[in-house]
This record gives C-alpha cells, structure tokens and sequence, in this order.
C-alpha cells in the first residue's frame, strides 16, 4: 500500500471484506448472511486501518499489501515480507495451494 493508493482500489476493499463464519453444532453458519463488514478498510496517506471481522484492528503501514479471498476474509502482508527482503521465499503448510 502507498500513498498513491487509488479511491476506486481502497473501495473495492470496503465493497469485498466480508463477515465469516461461526463452527455451531458440526456446521459453519454465515455471520450477517455473509454480508459486506461494514468500515472493514479505511485509509488515507499512505497508511490504512484493516477491521478484521470479529477479531480486532491491524494497521496497514506504507508499502503493505491486502488483499482478500473468495470468501471475503481480509489478507494483510508486510511490505518487508512481499518484497523478499526478510526471507527468501513463502512456506506453511498451505503454499502455493488454495
């Protein structure tokens, strides 16, 4: 993320964080039918505020990256982890798979 962050990008973030799930009775249920999580980003100069649902507040610092999957739930990666500088590659045990 950087100051160059368009509208239209910081938009489409608010439009596609949504509300996950609760395990009930062997079953995931949908929070709020699944909807939008309302205030789920917010930025201005460079810098952001992520709303995890449920979970709590992360700052987005110049140079992070977010994103989300096809559920809605919020990705937030360091700038220092994407570029490489920290390591030389991604691992876990779910790499590279969806």
């Amino acid at each position: 993320m950087n100051g160059n962050l368009a509208v239209a990008d910081g938009a489409t973030l608010r439009a596609n964080i949504k509300w996950d799930g609760v395990y009930t009775n062997l079953v995931w249920q949908p929070i709020q039918n699944h909807a939008i999580y309302p205030g789920g980003f917010e930025f201005q100069g460079g810098r952001g505020v992520l709303h995890v649902p449920r979970r709590g507040v992360l700052q987005v610092l110049e140079g992070d990256y977010v994103a989300y999957d096809p559920n809605g739930w919020p990705i937030l990666i360091s700038g220092w982890s994407i570029s490489g500088s920290g390591a030389s590659g991604w691992s876990g045990p779910s790499a590279g798979t969806p």
